[in-house]
């Protein structure tokens, strides 16, 4: 096994079946490809700079792959006190066109910067924060030059996003608070949160979400719910529990 070999966390698949992985600790990512059976293979990877730990991936309908570096080390010294990042990438030539870095790091420390969602021409990237409760939003239309533009508090722990079809709502999963947001991408405010406990326990925490996934009309979104062993279903529309398989 080829010791640079790795994964944590980051997938992004573009439509023409090349799929990116992040590879935390090795500070690289892979880039395989997706036949039309499934089968994947590994075409290559790129670097990104020592030290970022490369974690949640998203693409945008520019060829640009957006990266969040979820714990850095300062990499002279390999000092854990960098703050997060998201760094911007040609894609196909795995060019570095910028990054924007976290200001607001006591210390320097990073705010855990992990699950990634783009608008398809840049304008809006999504970024959740494990340390702050929160989801922060860039304007990265100009990659070398991107700026922040707003924070969302959502719940505690928010780990992973899921923008709708219509690139209107986005779905925020917050692991520790066991919720689901739900962003109004227009306005950039939080519409509603569903608690995704059952009834039987409402006041005891440990359901967990940890993935988003929507059904191909829009409809139902599933969460998978890591300390349950189980997959809640969702009414996408007016954000209500149904139950969970």
């Amino acid at each position: 096994m080829n010791p640079r070999y790795g994964l944590y966390y980051g997938l992004a698949i573009a439509p023409d079946g090349t799929v990116y992985a992040a590879q935390g600790a090795n500070d690289s990512i892979a880039v395989l490809h997706m036949d039309e059976a499934g089968t994947l293979s590994r075409q290559r990877e790129f670097d990104t700079r020592r030290g970022d730990f490369p974690a949640g991936l998203a693409l945008d309908q520019q060829g640009r792959l957006y990266v969040a570096n979820n714990d850095p080390i300062r990499a002279e010294d390999l000092a854990f006190d960098t703050p997060g990042s998201i760094a911007i990438y040609d894609a196909a030539q795995g060019r570095e066109l910028g990054r924007y870095e976290f200001a607001d790091s006591f210390g320097g420390t990073s705010n855990f910067p992990l699950a990634l969602a783009a608008l398809p021409d840049g304008t809006k990237l999504y970024v959740t924060s494990q340390r702050d409760s929160a989801v922060y939003v860039l304007n990265a239309s100009d990659p070398a030059h991107p700026n922040l533009i707003s924070k969302i508090a959502t719940g505690a722990h928010p780990i992973e996003l899921l923008l709708d079809k219509g690139q209107s709502r986005l779905f925020v999963a917050n692991a520790h608070s066991d919720t689901i947001s739900m962003i109004d991408t227009q306005s950039d405010k939080v519409g509603r949160t569903i608690l995704l406990r059952p009834e039987i326990v409402r006041d005891v925490a440990g359901a967990t979400p940890t993935g988003l996934a929507m059904s191909p009309d829009q409809k139902t979104l599933y969460a998978t719910l890591g300390d349950m062993n189980a997959v809640a279903v969702i009414d996408a529309e007016h954000l209500e529990l149904l139950g969970s398989l």
